[in-house]
C-alpha cells in the first residue's frame, strides 16, 4: 500500500522542502517491494535538484510521473533492475547528470536526446545494444560512459558532438571507429579496449587534445601499432597514425605541412602581446579547471561500473 508514513524520507523531504534525496540500500528496498515500487509522492517533490535511488533490486521501472520533477539537476538511478526508461524522461530540461549504469536496461529512449542541458550520462554495465540518432542535439555533453553493453556502432551523428571530452566505451562489440572521429575536437580520453577494432583510423591524430587513449584487448591488424597499444603509448599512436600507419595514414607530405604550420605556431606565440598571453593562460587555467572537474566524474563512473569499489 502506497502511504506516505511509511516512507519518513519522502515525507521528510516534502514536509521540509529539500532539494536533495537519497534512498538507497536494503531497508528501502523492501519498501519498493513491499509496495509495488516507490512512492509516489516521490513524483511531486517538484523542488529537488540531486535525486539518487541505488542498490535497490526490487527497483524495475521508474513512474511516467518522473516528468514532473523538472527542476533536477541530477538524476542517479545505478544499481538497480530497472529495464526501461519511461519516455517522459525527455521533460527534464535542466537534467546535467544522469547515471543509470549496473541495470537491466536493453534500450535508452530517443527521448534523452531532448536533455539540452545534459553533461554527463552513465549508462554503463546494460545490455544495450544501439545508441539512438539525435544524441548530438545534447550539445553539451562532455562526458559518455557506455562501457559493458553490446554497442556494435557508434549513430553517424555521434561525431557532432563538439564538447565531448571523455569517451568510456569499453567492452562492447564496436568493430569500428570512423574517421569522422577527428570530429570531436574536445576530445582528451578515448578509451575503446575490449572491443573488435581491426583498424584505428589516422584521421584519431588530429585530435589535438587527446591525453589518454585505449585500444587494448582489440584485434589490430597492425601489429606493430597494437604493440603501442598494449604499451599505453598515446603520443607513439598518435604519431604513428600522423605519419602513415594502420588506417590509411596521411603520409610524410602532409606530416612536412604539419610540421611547417607547427614551426608557424611557434612563431606566432612569439610574437603575442602581453595582454593576448594573459587571456591565453586564463583560457588554459579555465580549461585545466574542466579536466579536473571532468576527472573527477570519470572517478566516479568507474566506481559505478565497479559494485565493490569506493571512492
Amino acid at each position: 500500500m502506497d502511504v506516505l508514513e511509511n516512507w519518513p524520507e519522502i515525507e521528510k523531504a516534502a514536509k521540509e522542502k529539500r532539494r536533495e534525496l537519497v534512498l538507497q540500500g536494503a531497508v528501502i528496498d523492501e519498501k519498493i517491494s513491499s509496495n509495488g515500487g516507490l512512492c509516489s509522492t516521490l513524483y511531486s517533490l517538484k523542488l529537488l535538484n540531486y535525486l539518487e535511488i541505488i542498490q535497490c533490486p526490487s527497483l524495475t521501472e521508474i513512474h511516467e510521473d518522473i516528468k514532473n520533477l523538472t527542476t533536477l539537476t541530477s538524476l542517479i538511478l545505478c544499481r538497480n533492475k530497472l529495464s526501461s526508461i519511461p519516455i517522459t524522461i525527455g521533460n527534464l530540461k535542466s537534467l546535467k547528470v544522469l547515471d543509470i549504469s549496473v541495470n537491466n536496461l536493453n534500450v535508452l529512449p530517443e527521448e534523452v536526446n531532448q536533455l539540452s542541458e545534459l553533461n554527463t550520462l552513465n549508462v554503463s554495465c546494460n545490455n544495450i545494444k544501439s545508441l539512438p540518432e539525435g544524441l548530438c542535439n545534447c550539445t553539451k555533453l562532455s562526458v559518455i560512459n557506455l562501457s559493458k553493453n553490446e554497442i556494435a556502432r557508434f549513430p553517424d551523428d555521434f561525431y557532432r558532438l563538439d564538447f565531448l571530452s571523455t569517451l568510456i566505451a569499453s567492452e562492447n562489440s564496436i568493430e569500428e571507429l570512423s574517421g569522422d572521429v577527428n570530429k570531436l575536437s574536445a576530445l582528451k580520453v578515448l578509451d575503446l579496449s575490449n572491443n573488435k577494432i581491426s583498424d584505428i583510423p589516422f584521421e584519431l591524430s588530429d585530435c589535438s587534445k587527446l591525453k589518454e587513449i585505449n585500444f587494448k584487448g582489440n584485434n589490430l591488424k597492425d601489429k606493430r601499432l597494437e604493440k603501442m597499444v598494449n604499451g599505453c603509448q598515446t603520443k607513439s599512436i598518435l604519431d604513428y597514425l600522423r605519419v602513415g600507419g594502420r588506417g590509411k595514414g596521411k603520409g610524410s607530405k602532409q606530416t612536412d605541412e604539419e610540421g611547417a604550420k607547427a614551426e608557424g605556431g611557434r612563431n606566432t606565440e612569439k610574437n603575442l602581446t602581453k595582454k593576448q598571453r594573459k587571456q591565453k593562460k586564463k583560457n588554459q587555467e579555465h580549461e585545466d579547471e574542466l579536466d579536473e572537474l571532468n576527472r573527477l566524474v570519470v572517478k566516479v563512473l568507474h566506481v559505478s561500473d565497479n559494485p565493490g569499489a569506493s571512492l
